[in-house]
């Protein structure tokens, strides 16, 4: 805390808080006189009270800033709208709260990928060769990753089609593999097969807690080696970042 020699008290309002001055490192505080300059926080406005608004701002116009444009955090009031926007990196806008209380954050890492292979191998890694959604360039249509880019919760979900001239099975099913080591509680979507002349589709939906640079992805396990699939875009893995 900043030292009593160091502050300078400048008004005394009428509802009696102070307004003091730290003339050393050039720092102020609002109803109080201990102001936390320290090396670890360096609080240059240290505002303090039991009730009411500590800080209003109004603006007549309509857009009121806590932050102007063009700094690195920006938080907005657009009147006009109704929203609250927040914004990072030169004020780009990373989340939008409307009238309603419908928060969109535009930056969230997501994908879809579909178009999985011809042909679906027992024991081998599935690539999806084609997404309808990646924001963020967070799915690799190359060897069939999800990279994390933050650190976080993520929700997982991934799903095949079985062809009707497959004979009859024992199991198949969908799995994840996190950093290339299987996840063994996601292998929880068993489906036998009897008969032949029907579809079937192995599922699983998984979520996983992630590191940035770590990876996921799906693995397709049988009782049979291999099978042929002719509608690929019925293939789908697709994950999100849920926070």
């Amino acid at each position: 805390m900043s030292k009593q020699s160091d502050l300078v008290n400048v008004s005394q309002g009428a509802d009696g808080d102070p307004l003091y001055v730290d003339t050393t490192n050039n720092a102020v505080g609002i109803g109080t006189s201990s102001i936390d300059y320290t090396a670890a926080n360096r609080t240059v406005v240290h505002i303090e009270g039991s009730s009411g608004a500590l800080l209003a701002m109004e603006d007549t116009g309509a857009k009121s800033y806590l932050f102007q444009a063009g700094d690195d955090l920006l938080i907005e009031n657009d009147t006009a709208s109704g929203s609250m926007i927040f914004g990072t990196n030169s004020s780009t806008e990373r989340m939008r709260i409307d009238s309603a209380g419908r928060v969109t954050m535009p930056y969230q890492p997501a994908f879809v990928a579909y178009n999985a292979p011809a042909t679906l191998t027992n024991n081998a890694v599935i690539v999806w060769d084609s997404t309808a959604l990646n924001r963020g360039s967070v799915y690799n249509t190359s060897n069939g990753r999800f990279t994390a880019p933050v650190a976080g919760l993520y929700q997982f979900f991934a799903s095949v089609r079985i062809e009707n001239s497959v004979g009859t099975a024992t199991y198949h099913r969908v799995s994840f593999r996190y950093n290339g080591s299987d996840i063994y509680w996601s292998k929880s979507r068993l489906n036998p097969r009897t008969v032949t002349g029907y579809y079937t589709h192995a599922a699983s939906d998984q979520i996983i807690d992630m590191s940035a640079g770590d990876y996921v992805d799906v693995k397709f396990e049988a009782s049979f080696s291999s099978c042929s699939t002719s509608s690929r875009t019925e293939h789908v893995f697709y994950g999100y970042l849920i926070g």
